[in-house]
């Protein structure tokens, strides 16, 4: 998949579950992903581009990335 940027999803707050599974060309999941306070799963194995996680909700139970390519942002 091409996408290289996740939309800014705050205006669908119910949201519980996001893969972005195999966006080898998705850079960072956006701030705006704190706000999703339902969200519970969200998957981005086989992203290799990815290299900034920011602002991740604290409701987030699952989490899948690949370990060495992801630098969690302070907050």
């Amino acid at each position: 998949m091409k996408l290289t940027q996740v939309p800014d999803l705050s205006l669908a707050p119910n949201i519980e579950s996001v893969n972005l599974m195999f966006c080898a060309s998705l850079i960072e999941v956006p701030s705006c992903f704190q706000h999703l306070n339902k969200l519970k799963v969200l998957e981005l194995r086989g992203c290799p581009s990815l290299c900034k996680l920011s602002g991740l909700p604290k409701n987030l139970i699952k989490l899948e990335v690949l370990p060495r390519l992801v630098k969690r942002a302070s907050r």
